[in-house]
């Protein structure tokens, strides 16, 4: 059999596997169908080679439309993670962190790991805004942020929780493992250089801060940060540079 009568078989097979059915004997439709195709095709190589070539490029296109619709996914994500950051701080926004809160609250009483919270509030920060200017107030708030990322685990979530106050959200940490990260971020802002602060009464800028661990029967994450937040007022009752945890049992862990 000649080469065209070869490819004009493999047509005329394909098409009755596509109709489903065996076609009139003398075929004389689908050859002419056949013949068109075998004089389109022939100059371009053969039939399976041009199959061949297409699927190649359809595999292509899939594969450049996937990595496309993978890059339009990443930019969503990057879209709508830029709207739960703080510019200024470059901390999570309040009600993504409070989103975070109960989803840790969550897996903490299903899973049974403890889970703290610490609550950050600079001193005399309306005297330090009103020495140094806005832009210095906001870069010391830049400034806590570097130190929580170098003090912290990259499971840690750190947000502005209000104009002067920032919140860390500790996964799988106990009250002891929180209070000792609590220390050390207050020891690292106290030896911080913040511009200007040099000119404050007390010689520098410092911080109060909060403690608190969740109790099992915790009422969702406003409650867990107002817990917090009576420990970070108890620590300013104190004076600055303070630290003030949570009591548990009848014990403070603070040593």
């Amino acid at each position: 059999m000649t080469r065209r009568g070869t490819l004009q078989r493999i047509f005329e097979e394909k098409m009755e596997s596509l109709l489903g059915k065996t076609l009139d004997p003398d075929r004389k439709g689908l050859r002419s169908l056949t013949d068109l195709l075998y004089q389109h095709l022939k100059d371009r190589g053969s039939i399976s080679g041009q199959v061949s070539e297409l699927e190649i490029r359809i595999r292509d296109l899939e594969q450049a439309v996937t990595q496309k619709n993978d890059v339009i996914q990443n930019l969503r994500v990057e879209i709508e993670s830029s709207r739960n950051i703080d510019e200024v701080s470059g901390l999570l926004k309040r009600n993504a962190f409070l989103h975070k809160v109960a989803m840790e609250l969550s897996r903490s009483l299903r899973y049974d790991f403890p889970v703290s919270l610490v609550l950050i509030r600079f001193d005399h920060l309306d005297q330090y805004t009103l020495l140094a200017g806005r832009s210095h107030r906001d870069e010391a708030f830049r400034a806590v942020s570097r130190i929580l990322n170098i003090s912290g685990r990259r499971t840690d979530v750190a947000a502005n929780v209000s104009g002067d106050e920032v919140g860390v959200l500790l996964t799988n940490t106990s009250l002891d493992g929180a209070v000792h990260y609590a220390e050390r971020v207050r020891k690292a802002i106290e030896q911080n250089e913040f511009p200007l602060a040099s000119r404050l009464p007390q010689k520098r800028l410092t911080v109060c801060l909060g403690v608190a661990e969740a109790p099992e029967n915790m009422d969702g994450a406003e409650a867990f940060i107002e817990l917090a937040a009576e420990q970070l007022r108890q620590a300013q009752s104190q004076g600055e540079n303070q630290l003030s945890p949570q009591v548990l049992t009848g014990r403070i862990t603070l040593s």
